[in-house]
């Protein structure tokens, strides 16, 4: 429902051809501007028809997450009728969907007051707005866009996120379960609630989400990702290492020594961050620290006293 940067310039060529224009004109030149000058004409039929082919060709490359083809081709649209507001939308689906979220913005913001496109404009500036961690100003296009069009699943996703970050873990599910009724098939939502039941640390029923989500979209790496981290809370670290590729290893032991550690399961957590110093092919600084933090503050971690003073270092590689 979600779910896990590249700009193009027309450049125009009029400069261009002035710049190769000489100052004096000749007596054919002369002749030349004074001849009547002809235009090609594309008859307004062929117009709507080549827009409309331009935009859905977008549309499908857009859904197929093929960025810069979309923006092509929503481009190649707006060239030919620059007020076509499939376009506009496209092309600020495009920009949202590549991180340009200001731009995004931007495009969606003109959209609002047109009525057969408010809906998804609100939409887009929602998630642009989540984008950019400006949850206020998220939550109002967001809330505006289900109102107007209760159907639109990425914006209940949205405000599942906007909820969560809020801890207001009830309204979150109530979104999230919405966006599901709505949409069935697509495994972000699941990931999400996943996260949602995470933060409330119920790592089963996170382990369920994220499960389901893979089912519905097996290319959904996050949500693997997450699955791993799910079983590890839960103390099945095996389970959070099987299937994984031998270069991921040396970070995934490092991830599954920081939850043991979290866990105070300090023999398991020494393990995990010991191999994965040795499997590391580089000197690896978040386990090298976690290690040593554990070690240095370990009579303390095992008899509890001072334990919530202690934190692993990181996740990250």
């Amino acid at each position: 429902m979600a779910k896990k940067n590249r700009i193009y310039h027309i450049v125009p060529c009029i400069l261009a051809i002035l710049l190769f224009t000489g100052c004096t004109s000749t007596k054919s030149d002369q002749n030349s501007a004074q001849a009547p000058t002809i235009e090609k004409v594309i008859p307004p039929e062929r117009l709507v028809r080549e827009t409309k082919q331009a935009n859905a060709s977008a549309n499908v490359a857009l859904n197929a997450g093929r960025y810069r083809e979309a923006e092509t081709l929503f481009r190649k649209a707006l060239e030919l009728q620059p007020n076509s507001l499939t376009a506009r939308l496209g092309m600020g689906e495009v920009y949202l969907a590549s991180n340009r979220s200001s731009d995004a913005i931007t495009i969606f913001s003109g959209l609002v007051p047109d009525e057969n496109f408010a809906d998804r404009a609100l939409q887009g500036s929602g998630l642009a707005y989540l984008a950019l961690r400006d949850l206020e100003q998220s939550k109002i296009q967001l809330v505006k866009a289900v109102e107007v069009n209760e159907k639109l699943w990425r914006a209940w996703d949205g405000l599942g996120i906007i909820y969560d970050a809020q801890k207001d873990f009830k309204k979150a599910d109530e979104a999230y379960q919405t966006a599901l009724l709505i949409n069935t098939k697509n495994g972000i939502i699941h990931n999400n609630l996943g996260m949602s039941y995470m933060a409330q640390e119920q790592y089963d029923k996170a382990e369920i989400q994220f499960i389901t989500a893979l089912k519905k979209s097996p290319d959904l790496k996050i949500a693997e990702t997450n699955l791993r981290f799910a079983l590890a809370w839960q103390g099945k670290y095996l389970d959070a290492l099987s299937g994984l590729e031998e270069k991921y290893w040396s970070a995934a032991l490092n991830n599954v020594g920081f939850i043991a550690f979290m866990r105070k399961d300090l023999v398991q957590a020494e393990a995990y961050l010991t191999r994965a110093i040795e499997m590391s092919p580089s000197f690896y600084v978040a386990a090298h620290r976690n290690l040593r933090t554990l070690h240095e503050h370990y009579p303390e971690l095992k008899n509890g006293s001072g334990a919530k003073d202690f934190r692993p270092v990181s996740l990250n590689q």
